[in-house]
């Protein structure tokens, strides 16, 4: 029980720990943010900081109707 609470914690510390230090975030604006705005965030950092660390699946362009699922 130890083991996967000491876990949990230990992600939540990265996640501040990033917020932190290379995005800048207070403690109360990391409380007050979403996951999806953090990672927003982290990953226009990583385009700004390093930017061959992402790279699209596929150029920006045009879609045709076979590149889309269809449900």
């Amino acid at each position: 029980m130890m083991e996967s609470q000491s876990n949990n914690d230990l992600d939540w510390d990265f996640y501040f720990y990033v917020a932190q230090t290379l995005l800048g975030w207070s403690r109360e604006e990391f409380f007050r943010s979403t996951p999806n705005h953090w990672l927003k965030q982290y990953i226009i950092w990583l385009k700004y900081n390093n930017p061959d660390a992402v790279k699209p699946e596929k150029e920006e362009g045009v879609y045709y109707l076979d590149q889309t699922p269809f449900f």
